[in-house]
C-alpha cells in the first residue's frame, strides 16, 4: 500500500484539471476493467451457453412461425373441402 507505482505516471496537483480527467478516464477506468469488473471463466461460460440456448429457442420459434404461415397461406387458396365419414 506504501509503494509507488513503477509503470504508472500520476498527474501532479499543479497538472490541468483535463489531464487529470483523463488519467482518471484511461489509467483507473483500465484497472476497474481488468480487476473489478472481470468477468470469472465459468461465469462466462455459462452466460454464453445461455446466449446460445437463447438463441436456438428463438429461431426455432421464428422456424414455426414461417411454417404456420405458410400451412395458412396453403388452406387461403378459396376452395372448400368436405369430409364424409
Amino acid at each position: 500500500m506504501d509503494d509507488e507505482p513503477i509503470h504508472l505516471t500520476i498527474p501532479t496537483a499543479h497538472r490541468k484539471k483535463a489531464e487529470k480527467k483523463e488519467f482518471v478516464e484511461t489509467e483507473i477506468g483500465r484497472f476497474v476493467e481488468q480487476y473489478v469488473l472481470s468477468e470469472f471463466d465459468v461465469e462466462k461460460a455459462r452466460r454464453e451457453q445461455i446466449e446460445k440456448m437463447n438463441e436456438k429457442e428463438r429461431k426455432e420459434r421464428q422456424s414455426n412461425s414461417e411454417l404456420a404461415s405458410m400451412v395458412q397461406q396453403t388452406f387461403n387458396i378459396g376452395k372448400k373441402i368436405f369430409i364424409c365419414i
